[in-house]
Formats: structure tokens, C-alpha cells, sequence
């Protein structure tokens, strides 16, 4: 039978790393506030592997970028991709910089809809255990 705290412990994982994600991405929208030009210098391909099978797991491309501020050369990682025509290395791109800070980007992006979707289901799933609970 299906325990309730089982359900309360995936259901608190999920909503503390969808908050974790919001709230760092809130924080760097905040800062990061200066638009700069982006030139791709390289990117890596890294093999997202659920559970630990490698049958079972999908690509990750993650550009590394290289862009000058007041004379000042800064390299990045920006935000990973999951299609492998996303970045082109050579190419360039506009990205979000903290002009107080210049070597930090938003390599967050600004969409915060996987992890509203993952905070909505955790609340499903935190419901759920206590209706587990009451008519258990």
C-alpha cells in the first residue's frame, strides 16, 4: 500500500527544487541587467542519464561563451540546450550581464515554466498524500 509520507517526501523535493530554480532565476533577472553580444567559442555535449542508464538518456548542449567588457575578456557557460542546433560555435548571441559584476550572466533564461509546472505537481502530489492519509 502506498504510504502517505512517500508522496510528502517526492512532493517536498519537488516544490524545494522548482522554488530553488524560481528564486535563482528571479535573482538573476534582478541583476544581470546589462545586454552584451556573445561570440560562441565552444560547446560541450553532456549525456543526461536518468537512473543511471545510458539507454534511457538525452543530450545536453551547453555553449561556452566568450564576450569583452571595458576591455576585460570574460568566459561563461550559457544556458544548456537540448537540441543540438540550438548554438553554433562562431556564432554569436546577446546575452544578459551584471554590469556591477560582468563575469556573471543570466544563464538561467527567463521562463519559468518547466518549474511552475513541476511546483503544481508537487502541490498534486502533496494533496494527494494527505487524501492517502484520510481515507486510508
Amino acid at each position: 500500500m502506498l504510504r502517505p509520507i512517500v508522496l510528502w517526501i517526492v512532493a517536498l523535493i519537488m516544490i524545494f527544487i522548482s522554488l530553488k530554480n524560481i528564486i535563482i532565476r528571479a535573482i538573476k533577472i534582478k541583476r544581470c541587467t546589462e545586454e552584451v553580444t556573445a561570440k560562441i567559442t565552444k560547446i560541450t555535449e553532456k549525456r543526461r542519464t536518468p537512473g543511471g542508464s545510458p539507454a534511457m538518456g538525452s543530450m545536453e548542449y551547453i555553449p561556452t561563451v566568450a564576450y569583452t567588457v571595458d576591455g576585460t575578456e570574460y568566459i561563461a557557460n550559457y544556458m544548456k540546450s537540448s537540441s543540438d542546433t540550438a548554438y553554433e560555435v562562431g556564432g554569436s548571441i546577446d546575452i544578459m550581464i551584471n554590469p556591477n559584476n560582468p563575469g556573471e550572466i543570466n544563464n538561467k533564461g527567463l521562463s519559468n515554466t518547466a518549474d511552475l509546472i513541476t511546483l503544481g505537481f508537487g502541490a498534486v502530489v502533496a494533496v494527494a498524500g494527505v487524501l492517502v492519509l484520510i481515507f486510508q
